[in-house]
Order: C-alpha cells, then structure tokens, then sequence
C-alpha cells in the first residue's frame, strides 16, 4: 500500500493525489505536523514538506519528482505528454505555477484569512495580486488556446498543474471571465473525479482547520513557511515590515535544510 503525507489545502499535495487518483491507485493518506514533524515524516520528507510519498520503504519528495516517479512505476494510464515538446510544455507550466502563481495564492491567505496586513496595506497588496494574477491568467489562456486540455488532445499532467492553483485564485475572486476557454476548462476538471474529491479534502480541511491554523501560526506554535517566491512577491507587494515583523515574532520561518 502506498502511504502519501498530504495536507488537503496544499496544492503541491493535490497534484499527486489526484494523479494518483487518476492512475486508480490505492493509497494511505497521513496528515503531519508541519514545522514539528515526527521522525517518520523528517525522514521522509527532509524539507519538512508535504507531499512525500512512501512505496514499499522507498521515500519520494517533491512534487514534481513523485510525479515522474508515478508515471515511471504506473505508466497507463498515461498522464505525461509523450513528445520531448508536449513534455517541455508540461514542465514549463509547472515551474510558473508552483512558483509565481503559488506564491501569490498563499499571500492572499496571508492578508485575507491571516491578517497579516489591514487598511491601505492591505488594499495594496491586493490590488498588486490582482493585476498579477490577470497576468497570469492571460498567460495561462494563451498556453491553452482553443483546446480542450493544456496537453491539447487530451487530458494529462498539464492539467493536474494548473488546477490547484486556478481553484485556488478563484476561491479568492480572482477566477477565469465566465465563458472563456480557461473557465470552461476549469469547468471540465471540476467535472473528474480526481478534482471532485480534491476539493472536498479541501473544503473539509477549511472549514475544520483554518482558525487553528490561524491561531498556531500568530502564536508561533506553527509559523508560516516563507519561501524562495512567496517571500519574493512579499517585498514585491510592499510588505517587508510584515515579514520583519513575523520573523522577530516567531510566525514566519524559511525552509528547512535536509540534515
């Protein structure tokens, strides 16, 4: 049996669950504790980041890793674009939206769910994801065109990419024009059964977790993992202090070495 650490609200972790759904595998589900991970984790996932994956004592991290690891174990069915170029495209998208789109997403919880800035900060910052994202959007409707998949023929890893991240961004309003090819695709991955049962961890873990996830984070019980490209669209946004701020208070932390 294959054992995945997963929390629900990760998009990292819902793109391997839902090729892993995809592939019909059956799988074990482990919730850690990040920031103060038990051994088994730690060692699992040196980073101290979700997802990891566990087959048979082998340890897999990293989202796009477990991914070729999955596609490389069970080949059918195929969710990897088989061309050196459709695969190219794949890896592309990737590496915009686990970065870039990832970290405007997790600002926006920051200021919308943890309150990390109020009144015209706020207001700034926002209105800076918002235009960033539009950005991003239009990216993303440009790599689609007027094909049904990002893979183009059919439905693949592309998809699985892009999908956490546009819930999420519509999940904060900021969401594909009604009508358009990138909300009908949108419409299309709501309609799977990998996406349907990613949201419904999702929306459960939400309306459980969030405020004791806001709580632990203020506290400085679990602070809040500032990386590479969200700590990057921080001080791009204008909020340094905040950073500052959570860092003297304990809230904040970087990434943890592999030891």
């Amino acid at each position: 049996m294959l054992l995945l650490y997963d929390v629900a609200l990760s998009p990292f972790a819902q793109k391997v669950k839902m090729a892993m759904i995809e592939k019909g595998l059956a799988f074990d589900v482990r919730v850690p504790t990040l920031g103060a991970p038990d051994d088994a984790f730690a060692t699992a996932s040196p980073r101290h980041e979700v997802p990891a994956l566990i087959d048979d004592g082998f340890a897999v991290f990293e989202s796009n890793v477990i991914l070729d690891y999955l596609e490389d174990k069970w080949p059918e069915p195929a969710l990897r674009p088989a061309s050196p170029e459709a695969a190219a495209r794949w890896r592309m998208i990737a590496a915009v939206c686990d970065t870039q789109f990832e970290a405007i997403n997790w600002a926006l919880t920051e200021i919308r769910v943890m309150h990390r800035a109020e009144g015209e900060l706020a207001e700034r910052m926002l209105a800076r994801a918002g235009e960033e994202l539009a950005g991003l959007r239009g990216w993303l409707a440009r790599a689609l065109g007027d094909h049904d998949w990002f893979g183009r023929d059919r439905f693949g890893m592309c998809d699985i990419t892009v999908f956490p991240y546009l819930a999420s961004a519509t999940f904060h309003g900021h969401g594909a024009e009604p009508g358009s090819p990138l909300a009908l695709w949108l419409a299309r991955m709501r309609a799977r059964e990998s996406t349907r049962r990613v949201l419904a961890d999702a929306k459960a873990a939400l309306t459980t977790t969030a405020a004791e996830i806001r709580a632990k984070a203020l506290s400085g019980e679990r602070p809040r993992q500032y990386r590479d490209h969200r700590l990057e669209f921080m001080l791009r946004a204008g909020g340094g202090a905040i950073v500052e701020r959570g860092l003297a208070e304990g809230t904040i932390r970087f990434s943890t070495l592999p030891r």
